[in-house]
């Protein structure tokens, strides 16, 4: 015998896939990418964006300012980089002495 919830859920319908975004994700796009995106609707600091060359060196900076620049920049252009910012905060939760609460702010 089959339960009535079993066979319910046999006939209900498969969600429709979600409607893909043509803009690259935060987690797939390169520097470039984000660059590209951003000049078409804000003024950005070339001279950061120029500093780097790709996600993974900008995962290595270790200085509180460097740090602080990447996230106001992204900010800046409203992106965000999960890899990014997870290396970021491991490298300010070994540092945390030399951070203040204004830093976090």
């Amino acid at each position: 015998a089959t339960s009535l919830s079993s066979t319910a859920e046999a006939w209900l319908p498969t969600p429709a896939p979600p409607a893909r975004d043509e803009r690259p994700s935060a987690s797939r796009a390169s520097i470039q990418e984000f660059v590209k995106l951003a000049t078409e609707r804000d003024d950005l600091n070339q001279d950061f964006w120029g500093k780097y060359t790709d996600i993974p060196s900008m995962a290595q900076a270790s200085e509180k300012e460097d740090i602080l620049m990447i996230i106001e920049n992204f900010a800046l252009i409203h992106r965000k980089h999960v890899y990014l910012f997870q290396r970021l905060k491991n490298t300010v939760l070994k540092t945390l002495d030399v951070w203040s609460a204004p830093d976090f702010a």
